[in-house]
């Protein structure tokens, strides 16, 4: 699943194979439909995409030192949108597993195993995510950086 389909709430890819169907699904509903992010996880997701935006309108600011200052801020805002809706779709992800357990501890291949409490580990967070997590956090830094190293200049100084 991608970033944008964590923000539209589309197919998430995901297929299923044989008659097991979801409690929260519907007749004839795919499982897709039921592991879609929520409302909740498209408006972090939303949120996030919104700040980096803001964040790409900060290079026509001319003046370095506020440049740099606004940086740290949203690059800092949307590393921590960007764990957020990672968090709260791993959640959603997870329930949705559990749930799916339960009904596979009654097949042959369930018994005598914790299903229910090993739902979590089929979820799992993409390379996606934790790239995106460290490029924000490597643009934070590094603006942090600068901003500490470089003394401002006095007004009456020239370069």
């Amino acid at each position: 699943m991608t970033g944008a389909d964590v923000i539209t709430g589309s197919d998430p890819g995901l297929e299923t194979t044989g008659s097991l169907r979801l409690p929260s699904q519907k007749e004839g509903e795919p499982l897709t439909d039921a592991v879609a992010p929520g409302q909740d996880v498209r408006i972090a997701g939303t949120a996030a995409v919104v700040v980096m935006a803001l964040g790409l309108g900060l290079m026509f600011i001319g003046v370095w030192r506020p440049r740099a200052l606004l940086t740290v801020g949203i690059a800092t805002l949307a590393a921590a949108l960007v764990a957020v809706t990672g968090i709260l779709f791993v959640s959603q992800l997870t329930d949705e597993a559990k749930e799916y357990a339960e009904f596979m501890v009654y097949l042959p291949d369930g018994k005598g195993v914790d299903v229910v409490g090993r739902a979590g580990e089929v979820v799992h967070l993409g390379v996606g995510f934790f790239i995106t997590l460290f490029g924000l956090t490597v643009i934070a830094v590094t603006n942090l950086v600068l901003l500490l190293r470089r003394k401002p200049r006095s007004p009456g100084s020239s370069a």
